[in-house]
C-alpha cells in the first residue's frame, strides 16, 4: 500500500512539473515582444533617429532634410507614434556601425536583402520586390527569343550576366533616356518611360529596412506600418516620370 502512495505522489508531482513548464512555455509565448533597448518608448512621443544615404528614388536628399518612397514611409510613420523624425546622413558602412550600436533607430536608403552589411543589424521583411526585366520601345514587338539582341544596360549593373547566359548582348551605357532599343531596367522604370515590359525575370531586389537587433517590439510596429503601405509602385512611376535619369 504505502508503495502504491509513493507512485502516485511521483507521478502527481511529474504532472505538476509539466504543467507548470508547460504554462510557462505558453505565457511567455503569449508576452508582447520587448525591445532590449527600449526603443519604442524612447521613440514614442521623442524623437526617431533615422540614417539615410541618397538613393532616389527611394531616399532623395533635400534642404529640409529627406523625401522620396522610404522617407515618406518613415514620415508617417513617425507621425502614427507622435515623434519627430531626426534624419542623419553618411554611408551605408557608416550607419550600420551606428545602428549596430544603438546610436540610431533605423536605416533606409533602398536597402535590399543583398546588402553584405546585414550581419551588422536586422532587416525586416521584405516590403516591396523590384523586378529587373527588359523593356522594348512602344514601336517594337515584345519578342521572347532575345538571342542576339543589344540590350541598353547601366554601365555598373548586376544583370549583364543574366542577359549574357539568355544569350542577349548587353550594352553598357552612360545615358538611359530615349533609347530607341531593348533596355534592361526596373519594372516600374520600364513603364513609366513608355516602355513594353518583358517576361524575363533576370533581377529581383527585396526592399527592406534596417532595425538595431533586439529591439522586437519596435520592428513588429516597424514591419506593421511597411507591410501595408500601398502606393509604393505608384510614387516609383511618378518619380521616373519626372526623373530626367
Amino acid at each position: 500500500m504505502a508503495g502504491y502512495h509513493f507512485v502516485r505522489l511521483s507521478l502527481i508531482k511529474t504532472f505538476l512539473s509539466g504543467l507548470i513548464l508547460v504554462t510557462a512555455v505558453l505565457t511567455s509565448a503569449c508576452q508582447f515582444p520587448s525591445d532590449a533597448n527600449d526603443t519604442l518608448k524612447k521613440v514614442q512621443d521623442g524623437a526617431l533617429k533615422v540614417g539615410v544615404t541618397e538613393n532616389p528614388p527611394w531616399v532623395i536628399r533635400t534642404k529640409g532634410g529627406a523625401s522620396g518612397v522610404e522617407a515618406d514611409m518613415l514620415l508617417v510613420f513617425a507621425d502614427k507614434l507622435n515623434a519627430e523624425v531626426e534624419w542623419h546622413w553618411g554611408t551605408e558602412t557608416e550607419l550600420m556601425e551606428a545602428l549596430a550600436q544603438h546610436q540610431l533607430h533605423m536605416v533606409i536608403g533602398g536597402l535590399t536583402l543583398q546588402s553584405p552589411l546585414k550581419k551588422l543589424v536586422n532587416f525586416t521583411e521584405p516590403y516591396y520586390s523590384t523586378r529587373i526585366t527588359i523593356g522594348f520601345p512602344p514601336n517594337q514587338t515584345v519578342d521572347t527569343d532575345i538571342d542576339g539582341v543589344k540590350v541598353a544596360v547601366p554601365v555598373v549593373n548586376q544583370v549583364s550576366q543574366s542577359l549574357e547566359s539568355r544569350g542577349a548582348v548587353p550594352q553598357p551605357m552612360q545615358d538611359m533616356t530615349n533609347l530607341n532599343m531593348p533596355v534592361a531596367q526596373a519594372e516600374w522604370w520600364l513603364r513609366a518611360k513608355g516602355y513594353q515590359p518583358g517576361p524575363w525575370n533576370l533581377f529581383t531586389e527585396k526592399h527592406v529596412m534596417a532595425v538595431a537587433e533586439g529591439e522586437n517590439a519596435f520592428m513588429m510596429r516597424v514591419q506593421k506600418h511597411i507591410s501595408q503601405f500601398s502606393g509604393i509602385e505608384a510614387k516609383l512611376e511618378e518619380w521616373a516620370k519626372q526623373s530626367k535619369d
